[in-house]
């Protein structure tokens, strides 16, 4: 899905003078980003907070005479990246630019809204049995609003981790062995809940992403409980994914 970095307008000169922003600017040049999504536990402290003062206010506001600041997000963000993934919710940010002080000064606006992004397909959700005897039970997802997504009943097959000791690629899954439950389309953070015919129920995250992960897709069932599937990674292709998010060192270039 192609979106723009970031909406952009041009208001008409306004009548009042504005304040610059609350925030302590940085001297600091940060390298922009490449990649389609930001991730804002990856961003630096200074654009992080420029996002925190927007999303708490509804806005983030700088204005300057005769010169026209730019955010931090502006920068890091370029032309390249779509959205900003942050605790897993999907944000477009939008700035908009009038003229003060008779037109010698000028007002930015930063603010970000929260987008609903789909897939061309429902992601599916990855279980394994690595236990001796098949697991049926009930697969509940939820969003983070607590709206349930599916409820669906399951059986997994035993599938010993000795038969997969590394990353497996998707050729060598014995796929009918697995469980792939098909759970939606819209990108996000979801609560699955693994409710077992014979035994206590157990809640794990599963994300849905644009871009680097968290992908918390794929699980197994052992005898001390569920976790995360880490020999499944190859399991499930990344076609266009990056191969990691980006992050800054403390002079702002990227590594």
């Amino acid at each position: 899905m192609q979106r723009r970095a970031f909406l952009f307008a041009t208001a008409a000169t306004a009548a009042t003078v504005g304040v610059a922003g609350c925030l302590e600017r940085t001297a600091t040049a940060y390298e922009p980003c490449p990649e389609s999504v930001l991730v804002y536990a990856k961003l630096p402290e200074a654009v992080q907070d420029e996002i925190d003062e927007a999303m708490a206010a509804g806005t983030y506001e700088t204005t300057a005479f005769l010169v026209t600041n730019e955010f931090l997000y502006e920068t890091v963000a370029a032309r390249s990246a779509d959205v900003l993934r942050k605790d897993g919710t999907y944000y477009e940010a939008r700035i908009t630019e009038a003229s003060v002080w008779l037109g010698f000064g000028t007002k930015r606006t930063l603010s970000f809204t929260a987008v609903t992004l789909e897939r061309e397909e429902p992601k599916e959700l990855l279980l394994r049995n690595t236990t001796a005897d098949p697991w049926t039970g009930a697969v509940i997802v939820d969003d983070t609003n607590g709206d349930r997504v599916l409820s669906e009943r399951v059986t997994v097959e035993p599938y010993p981790r000795d038969e997969t000791p590394g990353n497996v690629p998707a050729d060598e899954i014995d796929w009918g062995r697995l469980a792939r439950v098909p759970v939606t389309d819209e990108y996000g953070r979801y609560d699955v809940t693994l409710e077992p015919d014979d035994g206590e129920s157990v809640t794990v995250d599963f994300w849905v992403t644009m871009g680097y992960p968290p992908r918390r897709d794929r699980y197994a069932i052992t005898d001390g409980g569920v976790e995360y599937d880490e020999t499944l990674y190859g399991a499930i292709p990344r076609p266009g994914h990056p191969r990691q998010s980006c992050s800054w060192d403390e002079d702002g270039a990227l590594y």
